[in-house]
C-alpha cells in the first residue's frame, strides 16, 4: 500500500500497525549510499539506527482496539529506542559511503546525533551560568545563529522556555538556503565516479539543509511561538569586498574577506534589537560557536552558549520517548511519529521493519511527484508491506498488558520466544525513607524493612533488587547492610 502522509496523526496509525513487536530502524540517502553494498539487496542500502520497542503502561480490556491502543502509546512516547554503538555506526556508514576519511564520516555522525536533540529525546548541554537563569522570569528575546537552529538549541528554547521570544536573523536563513543550494547542486550534477567521490559531501549537505529547514518550518507552524524576523539593512562592509585597483591603498587590505563576517551580521542584529528594546529587556545570543559567544560577550550581548552534540554522547545508549522536563521534572512525551518525520526529512528515507512487515517513509526521490502543498508543509510518502512472520496468540493473550509484550516473533527458520521484564513499581517516598533509615541504622533485617514500609515480602523485593544493583546495600540472607555508596546517596 502506497500513499501520502498529510499529518503526524496520520502517521501514528500507520506506525501502530507495525509496532506490535520490536521494530528495526534504518535510514537511507538514495544518492549518497553508493558504497560497497551497491548492487546488493535493498536492505543493505540502509544505515541501521537501532530498534524501537513500545512499553505499555496500562492495562487494556478486551473491548479496546489493540492497534488504536498502540497508536496512543506511540503518541505518548511510551517507547524505548536502543541505538547502535558509535563504532558500529561509523563502520556501517563508511561502507555505505565508500569513505575512508574518518574526519568527514565523524562529521556526518555528529549531524545524525543532532537529529535526536532537535526531536527532544535528549537535551543540549548549556553553560551552567545560563541554566541558572532558566526558565526566564520575565520575557526575553533569544537571537539564534545557524548552529542554534541546526544543533537543537532553538528547539530546546521553544520547548522549555515559554517566555522567550525567538528572533531569526535574515543571514541565518540565507546560510540555510545556501546549504540547500549546495545539496541540490551536488545531487543533480553528480554522476558516475563523481557521484561516488562526492557521496559524503552530499550526505552532509542533506543532513544540514533539510534538518535546519525543517526546524524553521516547524516553528512557523506552531501557534504558541512568537517569532520575529529582521529586515535586511544596508551592508556598510559590502564595499570592503569589492576589488580596489588603487595601489596606494593596497596596504590597508580593505578588500580581504572576513572569516567571521556572517557571525558579525548576526551579532549586529542582536545589538540592534537590544538598542530598540526597553531598558531591562534581556537579549540573548543562542550559539554553539565559542568564538561567536566570546565576541557577543565582548560587545555587551549575553551569550546563551551550549555544546554541540557529539556522536559519542548519544550512540550506544537507550533513549526513552518520555524524557523528564529539566525544570519541572515531569515526563514530557515525544511522539514516535515526530522522530520518524525528522529522520525522513533529514535523510530522505526511513524504514521501520518488524515481523509484521515494513513501513517506509520517503521525503525525496526521483519518482516522487512534488506538490504545491510542499511549500507550506513537508508532506511525506509512505509504503507499507505486510508480512505474516508474526505468530499471533489468542485475543486475550495478545492484548497489551502491563509489563508484558503482546506478540511473539516467529522467523521462517526458527522461533524466538521472548518476554519483556515486568516493570518495577516503587513508591519514591518509600524508597527515600528506606535510604535515610538505612543510612542512620546501617543495618536492618528483612522483617524490619517490611514493617517500616508496610509492605509484604514480595512487594519489598523491588526495593531490595534496586538497592542491591546500585551497590547501596549488601545482603546476607535476610540481613541488609548499608554501603558507603548509600551514605553518599543519602547525603
Amino acid at each position: 500500500m502506497i500513499g501520502t502522509l498529510i499529518s503526524l496523526q496520520d502517521a501514528e496509525s500507520k506506525i501502530a500497525s507495525l509496532t506490535a513487536a520490536t521494530c528495526d530502524v534504518g535510514v537511507m540517502e538514495e544518492r549518497a549510499f553508493v558504497g560497497k553494498n551497491k548492487g546488493d539487496a535493498p536492505e543493505s542500502k540502509y544505515l541501521p539506527l537501532g530498534s524501537i520497542t513500545l512499553k505499555p503502561l496500562r492495562h487494556s480490556n478486551e473491548n479496546v482496539d489493540v492497534e488504536h491502543e498502540r497508536a496512543l502509546l506511540a503518541r505518548d512516547g511510551t517507547f524505548e529506542w536502543s541505538l547502535p554503538s558509535a563504532s558500529d555506526t561509523e563502520g556501517a556508514l563508511k561502507e555505505l559511503l565508500d569513505e575512508s576519511n574518518e574526519r568527514t564520516v565523524r562529521r556526518a555522525l555528529d549531524l545524525i546525533a543532532a537529529i535526536y536533540v532537535r526531536a527532544g529525546m535528549i537535551n543540549p548541554i548549556f553553560d551552567a551560568g545560563a541554566v541558572e537563569g532558566m526558565p526566564f522570569r520575565r520575557p526575553a528575546t533569544v537571537v539564534s545563529d545557524t548552529s542554534g537552529v541546526l544543533q537543537g538549541g532553538l528547539d530546546f528554547i521553544v520547548r522549555h522556555i515559554p517566555k522567550a521570544r525567538v528572533k531569526v536573523p535574515v543571514i541565518v536563513q540565507m546560510e540555510i538556503s545556501n546549504f540547500l543550494h549546495r545539496f541540490l547542486e551536488i545531487r543533480r550534477k553528480s554522476t558516475g565516479d563523481e557521484r561516488r567521490r562526492r557521496a559524503t559531501a552530499q550526505l552532509v549537505e542533506h543532513l544540514r539543509s533539510q534538518g535546519a529547514e525543517r526546524t524553521l518550518l516547524r516553528l512557523e507552524l506552531k501557534d504558541d511561538v512568537e517569532i520575529e524576523h529582521t529586515y535586511l539593512q544596508g551592508d556598510p562592509l559590502r564595499d570592503a569586498f569589492v576589488r580596489d585597483r588603487d595601489r596606494t591603498l593596497a596596504g590597508l587590505q580593505l578588500n580581504v574577506p572576513l572569516a567571521a563576517y556572517a557571525d558579525r551580521l548576526i551579532l549586529e542584529d542582536a545589538r540592534d534589537h537590544q538598542a530598540q528594546s526597553e531598558p531591562g529587556h534581556l537579549v540573548y545570543l543562542l550559539t554553539s560557536d565559542q568564538g561567536l559567544a566570546r565576541m557577543a560577550f565582548s560587545q555587551g550581548v549575553k551569550p546563551l552558549y551550549f555544546r554541540s552534540i557529539r556522536a559519542e554522547d548519544i550512540l550506544g545508549q537507550r533513549l526513552t520517548g518520555r524524557p523528564l522536563d529539566p525544570f519541572t521534572g515531569e515526563p514530557r512525551p515525544v511522539p514516535l511519529a515526530s522522530v520518524v518525520w525528522e529522520l525522513a526529512t533529514a535523510f530522505g528515507r526511513v524504514r521501520l521493519t518488524s515481523c509484521d512487515g515494513t513501513f517506509t517513509v520517503s521525503a525525496i526521490g526521483e519518482d516522487l511527484p512534488w506538490s504545491p502543498h510542499h511549500s507550506i508543509d513537508d508532506l511525506l510518502w509512505y509504503q507499507i508491506e505486510k508480512s505474516d512472520r508474526c505468530f499471533r496468540t489468542t485475543p486475550r493473550q495478545s492484548r497489551l498488558e502491563e509489563g508484558t509484550t503482546s506478540t511473539v516473533a516467529v522467523d521462517s527458520e526458527h522461533i524466538a520466544s521472548s518476554a519483556s521484564p515486568s516493570y518495577q513499581r516503587m513508591n519514591v517516598n518509600h524508597l527515600l525513607r528506606l535510604i535515610c533509615i538505612m543510612d542512620d541504622r546501617q543495618s536492618l533485617e528483612q522483617v524490619e524493612v517490611e514493617r517500616l514500609l508496610g509492605l509484604s515480602s514480595g512487594r519489598t523485593s523491588h526495593y531490595r533488587r534496586f538497592l542491591t544493583l546500585a551497590d547501596c546495600v549488601r545482603l546476607d540472607g535476610a540481613h541488609w547492610t548499608a554501603t558507603d555508596r548509600l551514605r553518599e546517596l543519602s547525603i
